[in-house]
């Protein structure tokens, strides 16, 4: 059975609300006609950052949001026909197929379009995989390039997949997240650190005294843009504001989640208890809701919505 959290989820659930918002706003702006917004993260602004803070995105209007909002759709529409091609001269013939096709058989396992041989999401998925890995061989492939690519395939169509992906990679994130030496990844887990220091000063100093280090949860965290952290919908909520305000939503989860178990840990002196503390907490997160009252911990108490990281 689901947890009472997840239980209480649904019994209160207000989806219908935040549907009926998004109706309301689509009415009003489009009149009827498919949405485009024609921006980039951190340039979304008005009623629509509103909408997306408030409810996240409804699952149907995922596919067109998502692409809007962080600019992978004017990239798309840039590139006609480019993913075509590339997936038609591939030939099989990239350099990370062999570790693409160890991931594959392990990404979303149990999960019906994906986890088992023969399910319709795994040629999909391959073919975005090997793609990516075509466009830009210095682009090092990563494992958890197959748990981003799968988990946009669940909302968008496999081009759309691509693109999204592509927009991560290039736009988003800072070039060298994934080198070979992960040195995004590994900058901002610094950068984490600093925050810490700066908003968190207990916890700081508890983690300090008892040597607790970030950096095992952080590293898979980032490189994972927090699919695998958190049940899938709230991670989709995460990604809602990634897409539409930028890379400084990593920061603000990161910051928020702490802030809100502070107090929880500062009464804990196992360093194994800490790290496992958050991890479970995290895995149990089902309400979407919880997610934003926790994200704005980092917003009310420290790092505002419109400051630059």
């Amino acid at each position: 059975p689901p947890p009472p959290s997840y239980s209480s989820w649904e019994e209160h659930d207000k989806n219908h609300i935040a549907a009926a918002a998004w109706g309301e706003h689509h009415a009003a702006v489009s009149k009827g006609k498919p949405i485009k917004v024609d921006g980039t993260p951190c340039n979304i602004k008005g009623k629509l950052r509103e909408l997306i803070r408030k409810h996240g995105v409804t699952r149907g209007l995922r596919k067109y949001i998502w692409m809007e909002t962080c600019g992978a759709a004017k990239k798309k529409a840039e590139n006609e026909g480019y993913y075509s091609c590339v997936v038609g001269n591939m030939k099989g013939d990239a350099a990370w197929e062999a570790d693409i096709d160890k991931d594959i058989g392990r990404t979303f396992a149990g999960h019906p379009y994906f986890g088992f041989e023969g399910s319709p999401g795994r040629e999909k998925l391959k073919r975005i995989l090997l793609a990516v890995s075509y466009r830009n061989p210095l682009v090092n492939y990563c494992q958890a390039f197959n748990n981003i690519a799968a988990g946009l395939l669940t909302n968008v169509g496999e081009e759309d997949g691509f693109w999204l992906l592509i927009t991560l990679l290039e736009s988003i994130l800072p070039n060298d997240y994934y080198d070979s030496h992960l040195t995004g990844v590994t900058v901002d887990i610094r950068v984490i650190d600093d925050l810490i220091k700066q908003y968190c000063k207990a916890l700081a100093h508890h983690f300090k005294t008892h040597t607790v280090d970030i950096t095992p949860i952080a590293a898979g965290w980032l490189l994972n843009i927090y699919i695998t952290v958190f049940p899938i919908d709230t991670s989709f909520r995460i990604w809602d504001l990634l897409f539409s305000e930028g890379p400084k939503t990593i920061f603000r989860v990161f910051i928020g989640l702490l802030r809100t178990l502070e107090q929880s840990l500062l009464k804990i002196t196992s360093t194994s208890a800490i790290l496992e503390t958050i991890t479970n907490y995290c895995k149990t997160l089902y309400d979407p809701r919880e997610l934003l009252k926790e994200f704005k911990h980092a917003i009310v108490q420290g790092i505002p919505f419109d400051t630059p990281l």
